[in-house]
């Protein structure tokens, strides 16, 4: 079970949300051991969620 699962027919959303945290992880793990970000990233520094649970 992953945290998106709970996103029930929202499975384009949840894909850019696993992408944009793989991003993040990389980006990180890429700056703690001092090696250059990734090139290509998807990772923002914000995202916004609005609306009832389950939206």
């Amino acid at each position: 079970m992953t945290v998106w699962d709970d996103l029930v027919g929202q499975e384009r959303v949840s894909e850019q949300l696993a992408a944009a945290a793989r991003d993040a992880d990389a980006f990180v793990t890429a700056a703690a051991s001092d090696a250059p970000p990734p090139e290509a990233s998807r990772m923002t520094h914000a995202w916004l969620f609005t609306g009832p649970p389950g939206a």
